[in-house]
């Protein structure tokens, strides 16, 4: 009994590791417009979009659609004059054959200045969409789920986002229901996490829980999001340290600049007397001598470029400031989904977390591996 429980178990992660799908955005050699590759460097849908979004897990990525409309021009006494045109950029919803979905709404919208975010896409299974200046949510067959009339929406983090409504503001759920937020002083100023939202009243700013409760009093000049149980969160004087969900301080007010914490490796980039660095939840800080240009944890692996060598190539040092994959790099992205895009000379590719080739250089843009789960 035990053998046959193990067998199906193995089997299953395997017919599950095979239902993966991945999908990457990139211009391959000899084409100027965006397409999708998968891990092995096939086109699976041909590069022709001058804007596209990741793929979502669902298998559904939105597109520029790029419409020329042209008008002859008419000068003084009906004298012709050369013709100009007006370039309007729309967007469709594709899957992974490239063919358009069947929308339940006028195929003509927007995703761009979503509370003055940049649109990514889907996230959690919708994507926020802008028609005739008012904002909705479609999921991932194209149904509008959440109707198209509101004049403001941040996109969905986990089961919830936020809308605004003339002047009233709501706490959006995934299901379409509104929670209206009765205290009109409040203004909501960032986008959910860890089920907590930002928000500014008297001139400082705390934290809203999914009901609209305010469970973080507003007593911070600037604050972040929550990653890795932690958000970075700013004091009067400037100086800037990390809360817990509680809103107390789990490392105290002492830096200049900081970043998000990366849950592998669990540090966040700092920067202290002008001088980079790297702080534990713990609150110590790491300075790693040998790396001379340090950027964010991604995954577990930073990038940075070796101190005291001409070539400045960029590699990837782990959470201890050892060199993971060295330095023989030109640029490179953080890691997504156990990949990363990688450039040397003019030409992009991708390795593995042990800088392996997945796709050798041969690409003229390259992003981030989207994993697309049946």
């Amino acid at each position: 009994m035990k053998r046959i429980f193990l067998f199906l178990c193995f089997t299953f992660l395997i017919q599950s590791a095979f239902s993966q799908k991945y999908a990457i955005r990139a211009i391959p050699e000899g084409y100027d417009t965006w397409g999708y590759i998968n891990l092995s460097g096939e086109i699976i849908i041909k590069p022709q979009f001058k804007t596209c979004y990741d793929f979502s897990e669902n298998g559904i990525a939105a597109v520029s659609v790029s419409k020329t409309a042209f008008f002859p021009g008419v000068g003084f006494g009906g004298i012709p004059t050369p013709t100009y045109y007006n370039r309007k950029t729309t967007y469709q919803l594709i899957n992974l054959k490239g063919e358009p979905l069947k929308l339940e709404i006028d195929e003509k919208f927007a995703l761009k200045n979503i509370f003055g975010f940049a649109a990514k896409g889907y996230n959690n299974g919708l994507i926020a969409v802008k028609v005739n200046h008012k904002w909705g949510f479609l999921d991932f067959k194209g149904k509008l789920v959440i109707p198209i009339k509101y004049d403001m929406v941040s996109q969905f983090n986990g089961a919830y986002a936020f809308t605004r409504l003339k002047k009233q503001y709501y706490i959006l759920k995934a299901d379409g229901k509104e929670i209206p937020l009765k205290d009109n002083h409040i203004k909501i100023v960032s986008t959910f996490s860890a089920n907590l939202l930002p928000f500014k009243k008297d001139g400082k700013i705390g934290y809203l829980d999914t009901t609209g409760k305010i469970v973080i009093e507003a007593q911070f000049q600037r604050v972040g999001h929550f990653n890795a149980g932690l958000a970075w969160a700013s004091r009067e004087d400037g100086k800037i340290g990390f809360i817990n969900t509680k809103g107390g301080w789990v490392i105290e007010p002492q830096f200049e600049v900081v970043k998000n914490f990366d849950k592998i490796s669990g540090l966040a980039r700092v920067r202290v007397d002008d001088q980079w660095g790297y702080v534990g939840k713990n609150g110590k800080i790491k300075y790693f001598t040998l790396v001379e240009i340090q950027k964010d944890f991604s995954e577990g692996l930073a990038i940075g470029i070796e101190v005291g060598v001409e070539n400045k190539k960029i590699g990837y040092f782990n959470n201890q400031g050892a060199w993971v994959i060295k330095p023989q790099f030109d640029a490179a992205r953080n890691f997504k989904n156990g990949y990363a895009a990688v450039r040397i000379n003019d030409k992009w590719g991708l390795i593995d977390t042990k800088g392996n080739w997945v796709l050798k250089p041969s690409f003229k843009k390259l992003r981030d591996v989207a994993v697309i789960k049946n």
